[in-house]
């Protein structure tokens, strides 16, 4: 029998790993409670629960530096480059899509906030003047920018341009939170929107020079927003995660499972310290395929319980975990491949370079 030390014990670290559902999936309660007006309580800055994220977040970088290696020989797939199982051709065909695919996942959001007078999510309700319209209004611009490919490096610096331009109606924080969109912005501007695209079929350029760096930029953007919701709506400010709970009163299971003593605020410490922590094995960028496998339950788990505004305001990180599971820790070698080169394939493609190739054909 274990002593009562024991059980706490193990009841703790099945509490930790339970929390893990909520606190992800769930990670934007302002969408479905109401919140406080301030993003942080300051109290909680120096508290204990987040020297725990910190020192959390520092060992789990420890332990999958220390597991990589095994876990590849193990798990092939996981340090596999998938890139290189397939043909150039249907390598090409694979990169036409990525951003034809990110661009519908990152333009719904846009569109549906847009036309609610919201930027970026339901919680950042824009003012209704003529400042707040045409804000919103631009969110619609960048998302058919990106949907049709057109002028698309142009839109993805208007995309940027409309995250700062939060600060000027939103508290900081608040804003951070959608740090994400910067690295979509930032991947749009590095990549393009490739072949299938306006801009490909009027011949303007397409990838920057600094293209290899889209994808880390997306990466790198995404594992921000996680660490800054971790702390906006849990660690620095429990009493969000509290209404949510109190909206919400299924989602805290603990109970049910014999473990109700542990409290919600422990719930709630747990759950962020949790996110937190797979914030910041995002942005050290190793194991990435085995974390999105992880992360690909929570996060889907709530949309039967949460319904459309969870599904539109995930669908931006959906597209990012897609990218992350087909590259996993390899670094693509986009400036190798003809497929996002308009000016290439175009001129591959013409019929003068084909009627030359024939007459040298025919000698």
């Amino acid at each position: 029998m274990m002593n009562t030390n024991k059980m706490r014990w193990l009841s703790g670290v099945v509490a930790l790993g339970l929390a893990l559902l909520p606190g992800l999936a769930s990670a934007h309660e302002k969408w479905f409670a109401d919140h406080t007006p301030d993003p942080i309580d300051s109290k909680y800055i120096f508290s204990l629960q987040t020297l725990l994220a910190i020192g959390a977040a520092g060992l789990a970088v420890l332990l999958v530096r220390l597991i990589e290696p095994w876990m590849k020989r193990k798990f092939p797939i996981l340090g596999q480059s998938l890139p290189a199982t397939f043909s150039n051709d249907r390598l090409q065909l694979i990169y036409d899509w990525i951003p034809m695919i990110m661009a519908i996942h990152v333009a719904v959001p846009l569109i549906v906030n847009g036309i609610t007078l919201h930027l970026f999510a339901p919680n950042l309700a824009l003012p209704g003047n003529i400042l707040g319209g045409f804000v919103a209004l631009a969110q619609v611009v960048v998302a058919l920018g990106f949907i049709y490919g057109a002028l698309t490096r142009y839109v993805a610096v208007v995309l940027v341009v409309l995250f700062f331009s939060g600060f000027l109606f939103f508290p900081p924080l608040y804003v951070l939170e959608h740090f994400n969109f910067v690295g979509i912005a930032a991947f749009f501007y590095l990549l393009g929107r490739g072949r299938f695209s306006v801009d490909n079929l009027v011949g303007l350029p397409g990838q920057n020079r600094m293209v290899n760096l889209a994808v880390p930029a997306l990466r790198v953007a995404t594992g921000i927003t996680l660490i800054v919701l971790a702390l906006t709506e849990k660690l620095w400010n429990p009493q969000q995660a509290l209404a949510f709970l109190e909206q919400r009163p299924d989602f805290y299971f603990l109970p049910a499972l014999g473990l109700g003593g542990l409290g919600k605020e422990f719930f709630i410490y747990a759950a962020g310290i949790v996110e937190f922590v797979f914030g910041v094995l995002v942005l050290n960028g190793r194991l990435l395929r085995f974390l999105t496998f992880f992360l690909w339950l929570p996060f889907n788990l709530t949309l039967v319980y949460l319904g459309w505004p969870e599904l539109v305001g995930h669908l931006p990180i959906y597209g990012t975990m897609l990218i992350l599971l087909f590259f996993g820790d390899v670094q693509p070698e986009w400036v190798s491949l003809t497929a996002l080169n308009p000016f290439r394939r175009q001129s591959a493609a013409s019929p003068q370079v084909a009627i030359s190739k024939t007459v040298e054909a025919e000698r």
